[in-house]
């Protein structure tokens, strides 16, 4: 008999999410209530509940000390699984994967759990710790759980101040059981449109503050086209239109969508004078509106792909569709 036991220690940091939704303390709670409920899935007959809890002061003093990640983070999640499995499923799965499995339903639950709780799930480095039994050995593995840090409660400000689209908090459980139909597509090919608008959810985290790219105003592009876009008509027209039905009239700076469109065609068309991947100094008047720019309008195409899975998720839809009526 062979079996892993995967242990994973997550540092949260704290954001502005409690000053738009509700106490963060209450928030870990409802996670961890829902632990042995989420399945990680190994093989088809073997599957294993996920263990969520906060982590113990005395295992956060003994794996972080000296840490950055001690220094800033607020909370500390712990995640885990025991699989145990006989010689001849592992030789055809053995137990190293056992633990990667685990580590990856991981990395997937606390980007997905932003849907459900916006910006609330930004992570840093954290660490993970496998203890391997053989028949005739033990050995423990300890390695770093990638951060998994993100943009989306900075742009609560801009939400707060174009009143459009407003972003809501959403049970965990539920928002769990809506994912749980698409989960594979995390680890496969998308079948279908939300799938690919999760998939570019999943580009907006970073292992790096330090990104001056603008992937996340193209991929959360890439998501909101995925949803909204068909045919060979406008998209930018189709866009404007379906979401505004989906998530209510613009009635204040209607021109913002506009420009979102007209800057990211500048970018992709070489018409704009962007910085370089690697700059450094941020000391340039050009360079700091450029950055600002970059940043309004990704914080806005956020706002947009975030509130629009989120009604898919409330209307249980894996897809909408729209038609046009003759108004009387």
């Amino acid at each position: 008999m062979q079996s892993v036991t995967t242990k994973i220690f997550v540092p949260l940091m704290k954001t502005e999410f409690e000053d738009h939704f509700s106490n963060f303390e209450k928030v870990i709670d409802e996670l961890c209530a829902l632990s042995d409920q989420k399945i990680v899935h190994f093989i088809d007959r073997i599957t294993m509940p996920l263990k969520i809890e906060r982590a113990s002061k005395e295992e956060v003093k003994r794996l972080f000390s000296r840490r950055t990640e001690k220094r800033y983070a607020k909370y500390f999640l712990k995640f885990s699984t025991h699989f145990t499995l006989n010689n001849e499923d592992a030789e055809q799965m053995p137990v190293f994967l056992a633990a990667h499995i685990t580590q990856a339903t991981v990395t997937h639950l606390l980007i997905y759990l932003n849907l459900a709780k916006p910006g609330a799930f930004d992570s840093r480095q954290g660490i993970v710790i496998k203890d391997f039994r053989f028949d005739t050995e033990e050995k423990t593995e300890k390695d770093s759980f990638p951060p998994l840090v993100n943009s989306i409660h900075l742009s609560f400000d801009l939400m707060k101040q174009y009143k459009w689209p407003q972003l809501v908090e959403l049970k965990i459980e539920d928002t769990l059981k809506w994912l749980d139909k698409h989960w594979e597509a995390f680890n496969a090919a998308p079948t279908n449109r939300i799938e690919r608008a999760l998939n570019a959810f999943s580009y907006l985290f970073h292992e790096t503050l330090a990104d001056n790219s603008p992937s996340d105003l193209f991929f959360s592009l890439v998501g909101i086209e995925a949803m909204f876009v068909e045919g060979n008509e406008s998209v930018q027209k189709q866009v404007n239109i379906k979401t505004q039905l989906l998530l209510g009239k613009r009635t204040e700076f209607k021109k913002k969508f506009g420009d979102l469109y007209e800057f990211r065609s500048r970018y992709v068309h070489g018409q704009l004078n962007f910085i370089n991947k690697y700059y450094v100094r941020d000391a340039d008047d050009k360079v700091q509106s450029h950055m600002f720019e970059t940043h309004d309008n990704s914080y806005f195409a956020i706002l947009i792909l975030i509130a629009s899975i989120q009604k898919h998720i409330l209307l249980d839809k894996d897809s909408l569709e729209f038609e046009f009526v003759l108004k009387k």
